[in-house]
């Protein structure tokens, strides 16, 4: 099984610990796209990496708002989130 590392403070506990540098590597991603809001675009490079879980829980709304209001406008759907504890296909 992968860990699925989408999780936020008030999902997981402290599970969520291990999902930081996914999500700070999302946000240095999404602060080189037209738009990005400010909240994310002027966040120090390690936002995601030092903030505490408030901080943490917000910078996500703000990055997946953002990816999602993108992804319509771009594709006009939504997009597919990734499937929890689904182990990879063999092949």
């Amino acid at each position: 099984m992968t860990q699925y590392c989408w999780l936020g403070p008030e999902d997981s506990g402290e599970d969520w610990e291990g999902c930081r540098r996914h999500m700070q590597a999302f946000i240095n991603i999404l602060v080189r796209w037209p738009g990005c809001p400010d909240e994310l675009r002027h966040a120090p490079p390690s936002a995601a990496m030092d903030c505490d879980a408030q901080q943490y829980s917000r910078l996500m709304h703000v990055a997946i708002g953002f990816y999602v209001r993108t992804f319509i406008a771009k594709y006009h759907r939504m997009p597919v989130p990734p499937v929890r504890g689904v182990a990879p296909i063999a092949g």
